[in-house]
């Protein structure tokens, strides 16, 4: 099983209204732009402040960061920390 897309998370959201991101940082005291990391990296309490939008647990939508007992993962695999650019998009300065 994988991870949930960016856009199916963000979609979710969205049904649920909750569209903005910096919103759920806000409304559950977090610092500004953790729920937008956690969707791409894993930041536990982001993690939990979107889970508990969806209705779902993070394992369900973060299986790579949970192992087969529902716990998190310490540490969490180096994958998990890898951000992909959208095709045709760099980093600024980055070398294609």
């Amino acid at each position: 099983m994988s991870d949930w897309p960016r856009h199916k998370i963000v979609y979710e959201l969205k049904k649920r209204g909750h569209g903005v991101l910096i919103a759920i940082d806000f409304h559950n005291g977090l610092p500004q732009g953790t729920a937008s990391k956690a969707i791409s990296v894993p930041v536990a309490e982001g993690e939990k402040a979107i889970a508990d939008i969806l209705k779902v647990s993070p394992q369900k939508i973060w299986p790579s960061r949970y192992g087969n007992d529902g716990k998190r993962l310490r540490p969490q695999p180096a994958a998990n920390y890898r951000r992909f650019n959208p095709k045709g998009k760099s980093q600024k300065g980055a070398q294609k």
